[in-house]
């Protein structure tokens, strides 16, 4: 069984305090460095936010956006974002 390894780009708006993850043009996850608000798109349309606790490491934020690259995958949302290791 082939590793798998999911890409995506990451932006800083720092004008705007914000971290813009492209998963695909349908998938865009957005995260405001100075609320910790996190808003996640489909095709422009907010499907999932939330602040992250005082507590959200590093760690579970990675894996949250793992999840997000599989979903999007899973949905035929990407655009060569998967790569065999």
């Amino acid at each position: 069984m082939a590793t798998e390894k999911y890409t995506w780009t990451t932006e800083f708006d720092t004008a705007n305090n914000l971290m813009i993850q492209t998963f695909s043009n349908h998938i865009i996850l957005t995260v405001n460095i100075k609320t910790n608000k996190v808003v996640l798109t489909k095709d422009g349309e907010v499907v999932n936010n939330f602040h992250f606790e005082k507590e959200y490491t590093i760690g579970r934020y990675h894996q949250f956006i793992i999840n997000v690259a599989i979903g999007a995958e899973q949905n035929g949302l990407t655009e060569q974002h998967k790569q065999p290791l």
